[in-house]
């Protein structure tokens, strides 16, 4: 009995990668730390550490690096370790760590004052941040929030329901702290909710290991960006789609597009083996619930050009490098082999979608075929590609039985190392876009062991239709 209990107690008890995991959040809470003691402009802060470091910079990147190693490293042993320890000791360790996280200035994004801006638009100018542009409205630079906000020269990116949330917010809330409280307090509701609905349907285990993932500490709780709703929506909608209740997959995938239009690049494969009535059941429910959505404010039609406003391609995108071939070959205008290469991009989207949507069938449908297609889209098909975008692979692979989805799991964890290495590695800007374009393919594991799978997988199927 005495030899139980010890072990017992020691299950219970933080272990060192609990303490080490925490102490790299409060590593990464010292500019906060400073902007409350030294009183220093938040803002000032904020965008310090949102934009990219150059060749000067070099002690930011390694701040920032040391942290990333305490929290990267010890998340695995983390995982296995929490799920053992009892109820009580887990919910105390998630809001100690939901409170560092969140509490967080943000460090490498500075998003968080374009949507206090955009609020501040909404409720205080009564403009509608889905068809104005920041720079029509008079005088816009000389008010502090909307100087502040980005994307001043193009329309948001965003969907009618995180346009409306914005507007509640700008009434409810005044910049910065009310705003800064609101967006994070949110955030975390939203990534808990979230970590509940995976521990619901795959085991508790890997509900905390969203909760604690790296990418969703820095990006949803840290940097406070508005894919949190988007994520959780998204997991709400597909867990109704596994219990095959599709007028519910259609509103809540819906609402997730009210947020960003992510969403709806999955919508193709998941209509795939659906019998006729429950496929015009999922699109004219969807449809009616986004049209009510802009119907609340209806932006005009201007809106629909919005995801491609100032649209350039990404030295980091599979459509650059399509561009740079296409310039050598044809000798034509840069014009002219950007819409081609943007075209080539598309053609192999669909051909990835189709060779996709089979094996979705072939495997009963296993979600890690819905990550690779986020993150094949993210690589292929976005010119605007951000690293933290790959965070909407995350759920499908949590919620993947297949071997190879904890690996990217775990890959997904060093996608922000990939970002912040790449920093000062070349003071040239196509060198360094190059360097990470190359890096990211490396981190997902598309190396070798993918590259002999998929050759191994063909060629198999080859040798059996020809036999």
């Amino acid at each position: 009995m005495i030899k139980d209990s010890v072990v017992k107690s020691s299950i219970n008890r933080p272990s060192l990668a609990a303490w080490t995991f925490l102490m790299g959040w409060l590593w990464w809470d010292l500019p906060t730390v400073l902007a409350l003691d030294r009183a220093k402009s938040p803002v000032v802060m904020i965008l310090t550490f949102g934009q990219p470091a150059d060749a000067g910079s070099f002690p930011k990147c390694v701040w920032f690096i040391v942290g990333l190693m305490l929290v990267g490293f010890s998340y695995p042993a983390l995982c296995r370790r929490l799920i053992q320890w009892r109820r009580s000791w887990q919910r105390i360790y998630l809001a100690g760590y939901a409170a560092l996280a969140g509490g967080s200035l943000p460090l490498l994004s500075h998003d968080l004052l374009s949507y206090i801006g955009e609020a501040q638009m909404a409720a205080v100018f009564h403009r509608n941040p889905l068809s104005t542009l920041i720079a029509n409205i008079p005088h816009w630079q000389h008010d502090f929030w909307l100087a502040h906000a980005g994307w001043a020269h193009s329309i948001t990116p965003y969907g009618p329901l995180w346009a409306e949330w914005e507007t509640l917010s700008g009434h409810l809330t005044h910049p910065f702290w009310q705003q800064f409280i609101w967006i994070k307090a949110s955030n975390v509701v939203m990534v808990l909710a979230t970590a509940y609905l995976l521990g619901h349907r795959v085991g508790r285990a890997r509900g905390l290991g969203f909760a604690l993932h790296p990418l969703v500490g820095l990006e949803l709780l840290a940097n406070g960006h508005n894919d949190a709703a988007l994520i959780f929506l998204m997991v709400l909608g597909y867990g109704a789609y596994q219990r095959r209740r599709y007028l519910a997959f259609a509103l809540f995938w819906s609402l997730a597009t009210g947020i960003k239009f992510v969403p709806l690049i999955l919508l193709p494969i998941l209509l795939v083996g659906l019998s006729a009535f429950d496929q015009v059941l999922i699109l004219v429910v969807g449809a009616a619930a986004l049209t009510a959505m802009y119907l609340l404010d209806w932006p005009g039609f201007p809106f629909l050009l919005a995801p491609w406003a100032n649209q350039s391609l990404d030295l980091r995108s599979f459509d650059f490098i399509l561009q740079g071939g296409l310039s050598h070959l044809l000798r034509s205008s840069r014009t002219v082999d950007r819409h081609l290469a943007t075209l080539g991009g598309v053609l192999v989207w669909i051909v990835i979608l189709l060779e996709r949507g089979k094996r979705f069938l072939g495997i009963k449908g296993d979600p890690i075929i819905l990550g690779d297609l986020l993150i094949a889209f993210a690589l292929i098909g976005l010119s605007w590609f951000q690293y933290w975008y790959l965070l909407w692979a995350l759920p499908f692979y949590l919620l993947s039985n297949h071997p190879r989805a904890p690996r990217m799991v775990f890959w997904l964890g060093w996608v922000e190392a990939i970002q912040v290495l790449a920093w000062p590695t070349y003071p040239d800007f196509a060198d360094r876009q190059i360097l990470q374009f190359a890096m990211i393919w490396l981190s997902l594991g598309v190396t070798a062991f993918r590259i002999r799978a998929w050759i191994h997988t063909h060629f198999h199927d080859l040798k059996e239709g020809t036999s």
